[in-house]
Parts: structure tokens; sequence; C-alpha cells
């Protein structure tokens, strides 16, 4: 099974990157993600077996032990990619908190033997695939207004749709 730990948003995020999105359907085409599907990627692991979900949980348990969740706000939008085939994404602030418990999870995840996506961690929320930005100068004009808590850390299976498997708050 395809297996990914999130960082859940706090509704008013979720409402905040919509609103975003939403302008931006009119002027930037793409493949845009649906509001129910808006996370904060912490590690991505990929193909693992079915009976190794219970470790992955064990993991953000103990990654999670002792840390407070904590305020984000919507900060500028980006993208990743070249040409046509662009991610466009929405950033956060401040990211340190967000970092920080990835570092944590995938700290825990390396402990128990878990192979995973070792990308550095960038905090943002994908708004669309695919997407057709044409001049990347234009998204520092878009404004987005939100702000919210970050609280819950979720694995996810990736199954065409993302299923939540296991939920953990902060404290």
């Amino acid at each position: 099974m395809r297996v990914f730990i999130a960082l859940e948003l706090g509704e008013s995020l979720v409402d905040g990157v919509e609103q975003v999105a939403t302008r931006l359907r009119y002027s930037v085409p793409g493949r845009y993600c649906s509001p129910k599907s808006y996370h904060v990627t912490l590690a991505f692991l990929g193909e693992i077996e079915p009976e190794r979900v219970e470790a992955v949980c064990r993991a953000v348990d103990a990654a999670c032990e002792g840390v407070e969740g904590f305020e984000l706000s919507l900060a500028g939008l980006g993208t990743f990619g070249r040409g046509d085939k662009r991610v466009l994404w929405q950033g956060l602030s401040p990211d340190d908190g967000v970092i920080a418990l990835g570092e944590r999870v995938r700290a825990e995840l390396r402990e128990r033997g878990f192979d995973f996506d070792r990308k550095p961690l960038r905090p943002h929320v994908t708004i669309a695939r695919d997407a057709v930005v044409r001049d990347v100068g234009y998204l520092a004009g878009i404004e987005s207004y939100a702000s919210g808590r970050g609280d819950v850390v979720t694995v996810f299976q990736s199954a065409g749709r993302y299923i939540p498997l296991y939920s953990r708050e902060l404290d």
C-alpha cells in the first residue's frame, strides 16, 4: 500500500487555500485538488507492506509526543517543476514548527528502518497538478489571508483518494 504522513489543516486554513484556488482556476489551467485533500506532507513512504502500518503509527505517536499544535498562516504561492506540468502550491508561515515536526517524524521512521523520500521538507499545500503557469511573477500578486491551527498528524493511504489510517492530535 502507498503511504504518507501529513499534517492536517484546520478548517479556516482549508477555506483560505480553497479561496486562492478558486481565484486561480480562471487564469492558471491545471488539475485542481479537492479541498478535502489539502494537507502538508511530512514524510512520503511510498509502497509498504500492510503489516508495517502499525509501526508507522507508532513512529507518529513517538514523534508527536510532547509537541504542541501551532498557528499557521497562508504565505505565498509557488511552483515545483518546469513547463506546463508544474505543481502549484500554497506556502505556510511560520514553517519552522512544521519542519521540526517533519524532522521528528522522519527520525522516528529511520529508527524503525523505514525508507522514505528524503528530499528536504518544504511545507506547502498542493493546489493543482499539471498547472500551466505562464508567468510565475503573477503568483506574487495573489494575496492569501487565512490562519488557523495545525494540530493533527495523520497516516494516509493513497489509493486514488486519500484514506486516513491513523490520526494523532498534537498536545
